[in-house]
């Protein structure tokens, strides 16, 4: 025992310099600039509060001598008295719900990346634009919806204008949304090389300027946000059921 004792007592102690550090508490603000807080903030409740807006349900076609009929997509909306259909269909919707989703996982792994590369916020322009078009199309949908009706119009054309008017400015959410995401990508990829590890995917090259998974799916955000863009008012939107030859001459 005196041998284990004198052999632990005058084991050899580490002879290069010894570093100290301070630990202190880390909070979330440490790491979410405050910058990309406030404008992710600004993003997310301006998007929800329009697309919710957008989800309520649609106008009464309302009175008036009876003209000529609204679109087939629309001649719902007065279907069901009281409870109209919404004006923006379902599958738009879901979509500018994710790009919504979508966009602000972007902005923020960007952010994160370029500030663990000690580079300028890039993801500033990009947040501040979309920003500004979230925050412009709630009151474009509330000017819509409670607008002054247009006067002495055929049944269901004043309807049928407020739901096509509410039905594009989802539709420039959603592209908006998906293209600024498609950007921050494109743009900032070494950034998401920086957070993921740019071995991750199968990308080895330390030298490379850009990362070829981030460009990637960028390009598929871009070639989305362009389809969502030229998408028809009624393409994704039941069509109601042409009236029979004697129904239609007795209405």
């Amino acid at each position: 025992m005196a041998a284990h004792a004198l052999g632990q007592i005058s084991y050899p102690g580490p002879r290069r310099m010894r570093r100290q550090a301070v630990l202190s508490v880390r909070h979330v603000s440490d790491f979410l600039p405050r910058r990309l807080a406030l404008t992710t903030a600004a993003i997310f409740v301006s998007a929800v509060a329009a697309i919710g807006h957008a989800t309520l349900p649609g106008f009464a076609a309302g009175g008036g001598p009876l003209g000529s009929r609204p679109p087939s997509w629309a001649a719902g909306t007065a279907r069901k008295p009281g409870w109209p259909r919404p004006p923006v269909s379902p599958a738009m919707l879901t979509t500018a719900s994710l790009a919504l989703l979508v966009f602000v996982a972007v902005l923020s792994v960007t952010a994160v990346g370029q500030a663990r590369l000690a580079e300028a916020p890039g993801w500033v322009p990009a947040g501040l634009l979309t920003a500004g078009a979230c925050a412009a199309a709630l009151p474009a949908i509330l000017t819509a919806r409670f607008r002054q009706g247009v006067r002495d119009a055929p049944r269901g054309l004043d309807a049928a204008l407020r739901a096509i008017t509410i039905h594009r400015v989802a539709r420039t959410l959603a592209a908006t949304l998906t293209a600024q995401a498609a950007v921050l990508l494109l743009t900032q990829s070494n950034a998401w090389a920086a957070v993921l590890g740019r071995d991750a995917f199968w990308e080895t090259d330390p030298a490379a300027t850009s990362w070829g998974p981030a460009l990637a799916a960028g390009t598929v955000l871009g070639v989305a946000a362009t389809v969502i863009a030229v998408i028809p008012v009624g393409a994704a939107a039941p069509r109601s059921p042409a009236p029979l030859p004697g129904q239609e001459a007795a209405a």
